[in-house]
């Protein structure tokens, strides 16, 4: 769903994590999602989630998008580090 619709992807993902839908572990389960998709797969999750943040139309999601970028692999630097020490 993220590859597919990119931000929007990221925000059900968000909504869905803020549900009261949501068993067992799957709030960790999708977070090592977006890290794998981030680290792994040099998806723009970092980028999709600061847009989350900041636009007023996602308002609802904003507290969730902040957690997920205080997260170390999701850090600014996290990306640059891993593609460095893989080179």
């Amino acid at each position: 769903m993220i590859k597919r619709y990119g931000t929007e992807g990221v925000y059900e993902c968000l909504r869905y994590l803020d549900s009261d839908d949501l068993e067992g572990n799957a709030y960790w389960h999708i977070q090592s999602v977006f890290e794998e998709l981030y680290l792994v797969e040099d998806i723009p999750i970092r980028t999709m989630l600061l847009e989350i943040s900041t636009a007023a139309k996602y308002n609802d999601q904003k507290a969730h998008a902040d957690e997920l970028l205080d997260t170390h692999n999701l850090s600014a630097n996290a990306q640059g580090v891993l593609k460095e020490t893989t080179q």
